[in-house]
């Protein structure tokens, strides 16, 4: 009985994928680039966001994607091992440490930081689109991947007490696009999608990225440190994809899967 105890808690713990928390660098880099000065009062906040969103809310929603992909991951080769799939922790379970986790985010969140609720409302929201069919949708899905970390960048400047701004929210979105779109483009497409990203569209959405991006900052009051940091990626990052023998290093970077 305590090693079926022992088994069904690590599989949860495996559903919560504390593998995925390195997205909260986003988090961090946002409230970096805006805090007026770094002290262990900042610090103490990005930690409290850390196990609120990462380890609570993003916990039960890794567990409720699992939950909707366990039909599909039954069929996989390699995703069958994974603890629903392979029967180490029941859907039943799952539901309800799932709602456990997400309701202990925005409860405790309500309590010591509601200016997060809005945020993990959306980050909900979103989520939800996703694994409900958007993720299959050519383009859609990227939209999607972009959004969610826009809003952590968004989050962290929170944490910092900044408000960054329409102008440089849209081009921070725009540039998470353009490389969402060019490393799926480049690296991670289906032959089933590949029609859908030929190299003149690759070309065509970093063009219009950049585009965006221009009118963003010349909508700003002022282009400071930050706008240049964004456009120096931008530039960077185009670069390099632009570059055949560069792309190994892009895909090893951006974690990304060969083409099947």
């Amino acid at each position: 009985m305590a090693m079926k105890g022992l088994v069904v808690v690590t599989g949860l713990l495996e559903l919560m994928r504390f593998r995925f928390h390195l997205s909260f660098i986003t988090v961090i880099a946002g409230a970096l680039l805006f805090a007026e000065q770094l002290s262990s009062g900042l610090f103490w906040q990005l930690l409290q966001v850390y196990l609120l969103f990462n380890v609570l809310l993003y916990g039960g929603i890794y567990c409720f994607n699992d939950i909707v992909d366990k039909r599909a991951d039954a069929a996989h080769p390699t995703k069958c091992h994974r603890p629903l799939p392979s029967e180490r922790v029941s859907s039943t379970v799952a539901v309800f440490f799932a709602i456990a986790l997400i309701a202990a985010a925005f409860a405790i969140s309500w309590k010591v930081n509601p200016k997060l609720v809005p945020f993990f409302a959306a980050f909900l929201a979103a989520n939800i689109a996703y694994s409900g069919g958007f993720k299959q949708l050519p383009y859609v899905g990227l939209s999607m991947i972009a959004l969610t970390h826009t809003l952590r960048f968004v989050m962290g400047a929170m944490v910092a007490g900044v408000d960054v701004g329409w102008p440089f929210i849209t081009a921070f979105y725009a540039l998470l696009y353009t490389i969402s779109f060019t490393i799926h483009g480049l690296f991670n497409v289906t032959v089933a999608h590949r029609k859908f990203y030929p190299g003149s569209l690759l070309l065509l959405v970093q063009g219009l990225s950049g585009g965006v991006m221009m009118l963003a900052a010349w909508g700003a009051d002022t282009v400071n440190f930050s706008w240049m940091m964004l456009f120096s990626i931008y530039l960077i990052f185009v670069v390099w994809a632009g570059v055949p023998s560069w792309r190994p290093t892009l895909a090893f970077i951006f974690m990304a899967k060969p083409q099947q």
